[in-house]
């Protein structure tokens, strides 16, 4: 009965940890706390079922807590498979989102994966002094805008594609850095905006991604542009509040990947990680459910999405 005892132990734990987690907007650690709900979820689902069949009592106040855990992991795989992705021209734009790990050093393996899915713009994250001077043979990708910083916050667009403009933006402070793109193909204008957000870690953090999620809401609704593309590590899942408040504030549709594990980080963890890096667009664009890239060493999954 000792692991009876410590299974209830967990399952509270866990319960109130995600309760707490809809409480988001009060307190960063809430906010932190939302982005595990599938993960707190799924976990609920199997500590309970594994109690309802050891202990073989109380079965409908588990039968409850299975259903209601069962309905979160279920709809977070469901709306990332059910997603309608148009028939588009073979030749397609492909764009590619690519965290490469500051700290990985596998550059042949990401040569690999760049030669095998050929994707005519490449949004990099955690660009540093190491992967500027590993990528810079990469010459079929000539036109480039990035900010080098050693950490996890360096950013770059490469791409095939001459850009009409390209810029370096930032939503927050200086430290988060942005690549905002603006490209015209075959008499379709897009812009499209590389970003990664600082992670949730404290007050000052949980100021700096509000910031930031929210001069990326205001710039977007400002943008020129009726054809947008944003691309990045956002550190948020679709379960946070500052995730949501995004989404609708600023008209975007998220593509998922449409595969059952569309997790990206960390990428040790399979399916039971979670999905940090994302990719949204708005206006006259048909774009593709994402493609999972081969590994290379980084601690998040690469996606190249099509667009036309």
């Amino acid at each position: 009965m000792r692991i009876a005892g410590l299974l209830k132990f967990f399952l509270t734990f866990s319960i109130i940890l995600l309760v707490l987690g809809f409480l988001g907007r009060m307190h960063w650690i809430f906010e932190l706390l939302s982005n595990l709900r599938w993960n707190l979820a799924f976990g609920i689902f199997i500590i309970t079922l594994v109690l309802a069949l050891m202990l073989k009592e109380h079965l409908k106040f588990y039968g409850v807590i299975i259903v209601l855990a069962l309905f979160i992991v279920a709809e977070g795989i469901i709306s990332n498979i059910i997603y309608p992705s148009p028939e588009i021209h073979k030749d397609a734009l492909k764009i590619a989102s690519i965290n490469l790990l500051s700290s990985n050093t596998n550059a042949d393996e990401l040569f690999e994966l760049i030669h095998h899915e050929d994707p005519d713009i490449i949004a990099f994250q955690e660009y540093n002094n190491f992967w500027h001077d590993q990528l810079s043979n990469l010459n079929a990708y000539p036109y480039r805008e990035y900010k080098i910083q050693e950490g996890n916050f360096g950013i770059a667009t490469y791409s095939k594609i001459n850009p009409m403009s390209d810029t370096i933006h930032f939503f927050s402070d200086q430290h988060f850095p942005s690549v905002i793109s603006q490209f015209k193909t075959e008499g379709k204008y897009f812009e499209l905006i590389n970003t990664h957000v600082d992670p949730p870690g404290g007050n000052k953090s949980g100021t700096i991604r509000e910031k930031h999620f929210d001069s990326m809401t205001k710039y977007i609704n400002q943008a020129n542009s009726k054809n947008l593309l944003v691309v990045g590590d956002f550190n948020t899942t679709k379960y946070s509040p500052l995730f949501k408040d995004f989404k609708i504030n600023s008209n975007l549709i998220l593509v998922p990947s449409g595969q059952m594990n569309d997790k990206t980080w960390p990428t040790i963890l399979g399916i039971f990680g979670i999905r940090i890096d994302h990719f949204f667009y708005k206006g006259n664009l048909q774009v593709q459910r994402g493609k999972r890239c081969q590994g290379f060493g980084s601690d998040h999954a690469s996606f190249i999405y099509r667009i036309d």
